[in-house]
């Protein structure tokens, strides 16, 4: 796990209003990206989407995510474009597609070694 990083806030930068803006935009976009692909796969399976609960899903994940220095998170939608096309119907498609980045991870990962700059 990423160690926290509240100590790295800088509100006195003179980058954060620019900063502040471009997550005001980025958020906006996810959000209605989010909403939109959520909405499609609901009409495919016939269930209800509450836009709401969407949007607070996704702003907790990222104010928590950014407090650990992780990346912001969406939605997982190429990964649900995929398992309903290939037809899942459970969550051990997931399980067996974590284990699938874990092995990639751990193993082929050595392999792109030599692409960092500062290895040459």
């Amino acid at each position: 796990l990423n160690p926290p990083s509240f100590e790295d806030f800088s509100f006195n930068s003179p980058y954060f209003l620019v900063a502040v803006k471009t997550g005001i935009v980025a958020s906006v976009i996810a959000m209605a990206e989010g909403i939109a692909v959520g909405r499609s796969f609901a009409m495919f399976k016939n269930y209800h989407i509450d836009g709401n609960k969407e949007m607070i899903a996704y702003g907790m994940m990222n104010i928590v995510g950014s407090c650990t220095s992780c990346y912001l998170t969406t939605g997982p939608f190429s990964r649900s474009a995929v398992n309903y096309n290939a037809g899942c119907k459970t969550a051990v498609s997931n399980i067996i597609m974590s284990i699938a980045v874990m092995i990639t991870l751990l193993f082929l990962t050595p392999l792109f070694h030599y692409t960092d700059r500062k290895s040459v």
